[in-house]
């Protein structure tokens, strides 16, 4: 079952280039893993300022 016809999905078959895949591929990766990054220190960041304000309400 498919949204599109299938002539339409040959046509653009044709048209792809595997190395363009390849590239959307690697920059898709990167992207990834940067948003990983950046979120995992926004957390350690914010974790510290967590432990340094629950340790005056103590």
């Amino acid at each position: 079952m498919g949204l599109r016809e299938k002539h339409a999905f040959e046509t653009d078959h044709k048209k792809l280039k595997p190395i363009v895949l390849i590239a959307v591929g690697i920059l898709v990766c990167v992207v990834f893993i940067v948003a990983l990054i950046g979120v995992v220190q926004i957390v350690a960041s914010n974790k510290e300022q967590i432990l340094e304000s629950s340790e005056g309400r103590s």
